[in-house]
């Protein structure tokens, strides 16, 4: 009987030990992103000198860059988008670019 008990005891154990390790496997959601003060301020730079040339790629590029990095995706991928119509991504980047804007539709 003492054994029974054991069993018992050791099953549950293992049995509550799978159900955290499946609730940990299926919860694990993206992590949110915070943007720097630095940041912030230069995302807001980039900004003005975008709207002063809207032609800067170099600053279109670095812009969505930072967005990126501060978790601002959509704002990050529209720019991506406006890149790829000028052709100003290449290679490798561009591929991921598209495929990230694929994963948006």
């Amino acid at each position: 009987m003492n054994n029974f008990y054991i069993v018992a005891g050791f099953t549950a154990i293992i049995l509550i030990l799978v159900l955290i390790l499946i609730k940990k496997i299926f919860s694990k959601k993206k992590k949110t992103k915070k943007a720097s003060k630095e940041s912030i301020k230069k995302i807001q730079e980039l900004k003005a000198k975008i709207n002063a040339d809207s032609n800067d790629y170099v600053s279109m590029y670095s812009l969505a860059k930072l967005e990126d990095e501060a978790g601002l995706d959509d704002e990050a991928l529209i720019i991506y988008e406006n890149l790829l119509k000028v052709s100003f991504l290449q290679g490798k980047e561009e591929i991921d670019i598209c495929k990230r804007l694929e994963k948006k539709i």
